[in-house]
Parts: structure tokens; sequence; C-alpha cells
């Protein structure tokens, strides 16, 4: 949708035709970076007629998107996050806007893929706020365990009732994280890895394994590039066939 693309002083609009393949973007100005591309598809109007419409309509028919099955079925790399100050700057020429949104360009740094999704995460958390009385009991529920002991119950349960039985490996690390874990907590709950002793998802996967007991072990993660994946994971672990469902009601905390 037009209204959503970002048009001024330092975000100039190429110059499309209608079906022209294009890739998108997500700029974000509190953090200062842009992820991305994100999403390909076809223009759906010439750039003129995006101008001339006010940027109102559709623009863009999306053909693939990040973390789609096509994503899926392919490599599962995680997008880049780039400086937004690499790009966006007011005295910038157009010349050197044009060359600086070319991928040979800019030195796009390695990112592991729990940083993405963390990102993902508290970007909704900041525009996601509870009335006070629900914040009031978030807040006594959490006080009953820690971040880390409500973190560990939630991964057990993930593994024991939220992923597909057709489930395929390698499995990205970060898509556990949020399509799983994070998807499985009750209303009202929420994990924030940067307030656990982990700090990132993936330490969390290494120590957590070193708990499993003797000859025991939890998920298999395999890193490469950077990138780290679920290759396979331990369904028969007592501690996953006695997860408890998570419940906001729950006397134990959750």
């Amino acid at each position: 949708m037009l209204p959503g693309v970002i048009v001024d002083e330092r975000i100039h609009l190429p110059k499309l035709e209608r079906d022209s393949p294009v890739c998108i973007s997500i700029y974000s100005e509190s953090r200062g970076i842009i992820k991305g591309p994100v999403a390909v598809g076809r223009c759906l109007m010439s750039s003129d007629e995006m101008i001339s419409s006010n940027m109102k309509g559709k623009g863009v028919h999306i053909l693939h998107y990040y973390q789609d099955e096509l994503w899926n079925f392919g490599t599962r790399e995680t997008v880049p996050i780039i400086d937004a100050s690499k790009i966006l700057t007011p005295s910038n020429s157009e010349q050197e806007l044009q060359q600086s949104k070319t991928m040979g360009a800019i030195e796009v740094p390695e990112i592991l893929s729990d940083t993405v999704a963390e990102l993902n995460i508290t970007e909704q958390d900041e525009v996601v706020e509870l009335p006070p009385e629900e914040d009031n009991k978030t807040e006594q529920l959490e006080e009953n365990e820690s971040q880390e002991e409500f973190l560990r119950k939630a991964f057990l349960y993930a593994l024991r009732y939220q992923l597909p039985e057709d489930i395929k490996f390698p499995l990205d690390v970060g898509q556990f994280y949020a399509s799983y874990l994070l998807k499985s907590l009750p209303e009202g709950r929420k994990i924030d890895m940067k307030k656990t002793k982990y700090k990132k998802f993936s330490t969390f996967l290494q120590e957590v394994n070193q708990t499993a007991g003797d000859g025991e072990w939890f998920v298999k993660v395999l890193s490469k590039k950077g990138i780290d994946s679920i290759v396979d994971i331990n369904l028969q672990h007592p501690e996953v066939q006695n997860a408890a469902p998570l419940d906001s009601s729950n006397s134990s905390g959750f």
C-alpha cells in the first residue's frame, strides 16, 4: 500500500515502470536502521502514477516475502540490517543516493538470526500498551519467577506442544524463537531476552543443553556463516514429555 512508502528529501522514489520488479525494505527512524529487502513484488503503477495519485492505493503486488514458504524451502538466510546513516543523509546528492542504494556499495554486517527476531519483537512491544490493571497483573506474575525460569518453561512447552509434526530441518533459531516459543506465551506475558542473563536466545540454547542431564540434550544447533540453525530436536527428553501447558492463571506463576 502506497501510504506506507516513505518519500522525502532523504528517500527519493526511483524511476519505476508498471509491472517492473521491486524490492521492499523497512526503515526504523527510532533505531536508525534499514532492514531488508524483506519482500519482492511487481509494481501495479509506474512511479509517475504513484506520485500523481498522491501516494494512495495499492502500489506493489507482493510475490515473495521474508519467512514465507519459498524462504522456508530455500536457504532460510536472514535479511541484512544496515546503518541508515550510511544511506540517508540530508547532504547526499541525488547521484550519491542512487549509488548508496545498490547493495554492492554497502558493507552489510553479519546479523545473527535471533537478533533479527528480537528486533521484530521489540518493535511490536513498543506499540502495544496494556491497561493498568493488566500491566500490574503481569508484574505480579513475573515476580513469582525469574525471566530465566519462565523462558525455560516456555521453551519446553514450545518443544512439546507448538512444533508441527512435519517440521523440517534445519530450522532457523530466530524462526523457532519468534514463530513457536513467543507465540506460545499466555496473554499478558512476554519475554525480554535482554533482561535475562543470556541476552541472546542462541546463548540460552547453548546453556539449556548443559542442564539436560548426562548424555541428554534438547536441541542440536549448527552454526554456519554466523547463522545458527536447529538441526535436530529431542522430543523424547523427559522434561519435554512432562512439559506443562502454559496458563496465565497457573498458580506457579504463568
